[in-house]
């Protein structure tokens, strides 16, 4: 059986501002299938809706609604996915670690499993530039050596901001 995710933010709300709860099931007041509710089959597109990730079960019949997207009128959350769960399956994926900042990967998490994905233009960036809470070390460890001088300078230019010169 195939598994789809639905992304909300904080409180388990959607983008309408409808309330989901785990252990649940939900149906949309409406016939008109766009006005439905909707799932995707990758947790890549469902973070791209909020941080919190639940698996979908669709009671009624799923359609497809776009690329990775499907709507139903009524659908059950079966769970909650937990932030490590989350990380293993944006790692199956393959996403970039772009995708990742939201979560705020440890070193430890990088270090690990995410290691060998660090080595496109896009990973290197993010990691040197919008992972502020790791150390410049952790950077230099993490990234190759062509990006260890962005992280001196980088480093540099935050030392400078708080000595107020």
């Amino acid at each position: 059986m195939k598994t789809y995710y639905k992304g909300l933010d904080e409180n388990l709300c959607g983008r309408n501002g409808f309330q989901y709860e785990a252990g649940k099931a939900f149906t949309a007041d409406t016939d008109d299938n766009w006005h439905w509710l909707h799932f995707t089959d990758k947790v890549v597109v469902a973070i791209g809706y909020g941080p919190r990730v639940v698996e979908v079960k669709p009671l009624t019949r799923a359609t497809k609604f776009g690329y990775n997207s499907y709507n139903a009128r009524t659908i059950f959350i079966v769970r909650e996915l937990s932030r490590e769960e989350i990380l293993s399956r944006l790692f199956a994926e393959g996403c970039c670690i772009g995708s990742l900042l939201q979560y705020k990967p440890t070193y430890a998490e990088l270090s690990g499993m995410w290691r060998e994905r660090i080595h496109l233009y896009d990973d290197c960036f993010c990691l040197c530039y919008k992972c502020d809470w790791l150390t410049a070390e952790e950077k230099k460890n993490l990234l190759p050596s062509c990006w260890h001088r962005r992280i001196d300078e980088q480093a540099f230019h935050e030392h400078m901001q708080e000595v107020g010169t």
